[in-house]
Formats: structure tokens, sequence, C-alpha cells
């Protein structure tokens, strides 16, 4: 066997082991991606059941209203903490980490050591209708399949976070447990974490595929990312999402 086709033989077989090593890793990422994907799907679950017991607690879904009709603290997170833990667990706990309540945590983004703090949020009531935990009265399941429907009304999705910003370092990651302070964002699009856009004022995900987000019946999907530009019946198509008396379905 002559060198030259001892040297192509490696070349080849280096090509190889890197085409497998490449496929190998963006397996394990898809992996990796799908597993966080899942468990946050599983809290947005979590978060809605403890809505549904609240509803059942006090005849209506948590409100974010300014207008504090019902007594509301301003956070949803602060008004069912009781439901999801325990109450006064920020007083109890003995470090930043164990304030933490991992079903407010999106996975993909930062687990416990983080702190208190709380990955999912809504849509802000708009020109185009109202939210559901950000209408100016509380609102219950019943108005809302008297409307557009449950299954078809959003409930929750994500706050947008900057990745550089995951670690809780951005001045607007408040911790759950801070009164008066509203989990809405602009409701008129959907975006992908990025370190380019301000993402506190957006909903946004960091999640490759989309958005997983809850809706008012319990169920939950991954939502793609859209922006304002697309439309439904001349509604931005996350806004009527949002609006449970848009007359959209």
């Amino acid at each position: 066997m002559s060198p030259r086709f001892h040297l192509r033989d490696l070349l080849v077989g280096a090509a190889l082991t890197l085409l497998v090593v490449c496929l190998m890793v963006f397996g394990m990422r898809r992996a990796r991606e799908n597993i966080s994907r899942a468990a946050c799907e599983n809290n947005l679950r979590q978060i809605g059941a403890v809505f549904q017991t609240y509803h059942n607690s006090v005849g209506y879904y948590p409100n974010e209203s300014p207008c504090k009709q019902n007594g509301s603290s301003g956070s949803f997170y602060y008004d069912t903490a009781c439901f999801i833990q325990i109450c006064d667990r920020d007083a109890a706990a003995a470090s930043r980490e164990e304030q933490a309540i991992r079903e407010y945590l999106c996975p993909a983004r930062r687990g416990r050591e983080v702190g208190p703090k709380a990955d999912y949020g809504y849509g802000a009531v708009s020109e185009f209708g109202d939210s559901v935990l950000g209408a100016a009265r509380p609102i219950t399941r019943g108005m809302v399949n008297r409307a557009d429907g449950d299954a078809f009304t959003l409930m929750l999705s994500h706050k947008g976070v900057r990745p550089s910003q995951y670690d809780g370092s951005g001045p607007n990651d408040y911790d759950y447990y801070v009164k008066t302070t509203p989990n809405s964002r602009d409701p008129l699009s959907l975006h992908r974490d990025s370190d380019s856009l301000d993402m506190w004022q957006l909903i946004g995900s960091p999640h490759a595929d989309g958005a997983p987000s809850l809706f008012v019946d319990g169920h939950v999907a991954v939502l793609p990312y859209v922006g304002s530009d697309v439309l439904v019946n001349g509604v931005p198509l996350m806004a009527a999402r949002w609006a449970y008396n848009d007359g959209n379905r």
C-alpha cells in the first residue's frame, strides 16, 4: 500500500469520526433541550393546577390589575404562593436557594441556585382585549368560556430574559415574593431570548422550537415565535391569543 493511499484512508477515517462526533453532540444537545422543555411544560401545568385551585377557593383567577378591585397584591406569584408551597416561604427560608420554587423557574434558563426568581409571565391588557390575569376585574372560567373559550385563551407563557442575565442580574428580574410587581409583558409578539432585545418588556422564551405556554383549560402547547405583523382578523396573533374577549378563537 502506498503512503499516499494510506494518508487518504486516514483522512477519510478522521472525517467519518468527526461526523459521528458532531451527530452525537447534536443529538445530546437536542435530548437536553427536549428534557428541559418537557420539564418547563410540567412547570406550567403545575402552575395551571394552582390557578384552578385558587379559582375554586376564591371564585376567580389571580388578578394583577392595578385597580386592585379584588384586594390583589399585584403579583399572582405572591397571591398563589400558599397554594404551591408554604405561606411566608421567603421569611422561613435560610438561604436564597431555599427560597427558590422549582416550578417558577424555566429549566432551560436556570435552576434553584439563582434564588427566588420567576420566569413565567403573561401578555398585558391591550387595545385588542383583556388578558385573564391582567383584566380590570377578576376573571372566572365561566366568563372566558362565554367569550372566546378556555381552550383558545392563553393564560401564561415566559417573561423575556436576556441570556446574559439568566444569573438573576437583570434590573427587572424581581424576586417572586415582591408585592406590586406585575408579571405582564407586551402581548403583541413572542420572541426567543436575545441579548439584542429589551427582553424585560417582551414575552420571550429560551427554547429553540418555540415557547411552551399554558391555556386557561390547563393544556400546554409550544407556540412558534411570531412578530406583531402576523395577524388574525386584523388583530396581532399573539394579542388575540391573550385576550379572552376579543372574539377570535
